[in-house]
């Protein structure tokens, strides 16, 4: 039997890790998705290709999720648009220093909230725009201090499992589903609650309607 300790590290991973950043990410993505219809329908033209869309259509499989390069591109832009974690990078200042004007006395620890960099215009140039070209090029984004799953040796144990469940989950609904909003995108991230994770203030509301079949002809 585990004791109370061990049970309640294993609830928090599970519960919290496993289920509440995947489901909020999610919401994120669907809002996202939901605001710019160019980028559901290049995402239903590789949906398309892979025969996961369309007349004849075939059930997804385990090896499909890690060919969709454009799908994987599509999270990693909703993940730095709607960043869920507030985590911050503490540091302890090694000397006395002066800090943008401020006075920092040595042993001061300071921190970097580490989501801040995912909206610099000196980082990413366009910050505000969604683009999940931007992830399909030859640079090393790794320099960009994206870290969805954090980094490093002990980086998140359940990012495999958490992308393979967003894939799974949009392939799924924007197959069957056409997905619209009321609010704007934007309008959702400059009014959100941070707490355990980023959650948009009053909640995120979808519309979801049957989506049709594209025309055989026209496949």
């Amino acid at each position: 039997p585990l004791s109370y300790v061990s049970l309640r590290g294993e609830l928090a991973s599970v519960v919290l890790a496993g289920m509440d950043t995947t489901g909020h990410q999610l919401g994120w993505l669907l809002a996202m998705l939901a605001s710019h219809p160019y980028v559901v329908d290049k995402l239903l033209e590789e949906l398309k290709e892979h025969g996961l869309y369309g007349p004849g259509a075939r059930d997804v499989t385990f090896e499909d999720l890690g060919e969709l390069s454009y799908l994987s591109a599509v999270i990693k832009e909703g993940a730095r648009i709607a960043h869920i974690a507030g985590a911050s990078i503490s540091r302890e200042v090694p000397e006395d220093m002066v800090i943008l004007g401020y006075r920092v006395p040595k042993g001061t620890t300071i921190l970097v909230p580490s989501n801040r960099s995912l909206s610099s215009e000196a980082v990413w140039g366009d910050p505000e725009s969604v683009r999940p070209e931007r992830w399909l090029t030859d640079e090393d984004m790794s320099n960009k201090y994206f870290r969805l799953f954090s980094a490093g040796p002990r980086d998140c144990a359940g990012q495999k499992l958490a992308m393979l469940e967003l894939r799974f989950a949009i392939v799924k609904l924007l197959t069957k589903y056409k997905l619209s909003m009321d609010v704007p995108f934007h309008d959702l991230l400059e009014n959100t609650v941070e707490g355990v994770v980023v959650e948009a203030k009053e909640g995120i509301w979808l519309r979801a309607s049957p989506r049709e079949a594209p025309d055989s002809v026209r496949a």
